[in-house]
């Protein structure tokens, strides 16, 4: 997975999964690592000439393992 904060993780990303968001009116996004955490991260507005940028909002740790997937549930 081409992730652009996969730097934030220790190991690969192996999965990244979109919702929106209903209190900021922009989408949610969270990662998932072999490093065995999921990382929550707001997509902040796209200024001009630049890409959409992340902002980290939570990391949730605790697995022995890597994690595979992950998503949201409505």
């Amino acid at each position: 997975v081409g992730f652009p904060y996969s730097g934030e993780h220790k190991r690969a990303v192996s999965a990244v999964a979109f919702a929106p968001s209903s209190t900021t009116n922009s989408p949610l996004v969270a990662s998932a690592s072999a490093d065995g955490s999921v990382r929550l991260w707001d997509i902040l507005p796209k200024q001009p000439q630049k890409s959409h940028q992340l902002k980290p909002l939570s990391t949730l740790t605790g697995h022995s393992r890597g994690i595979n997937d992950v998503a949201w549930s409505p």
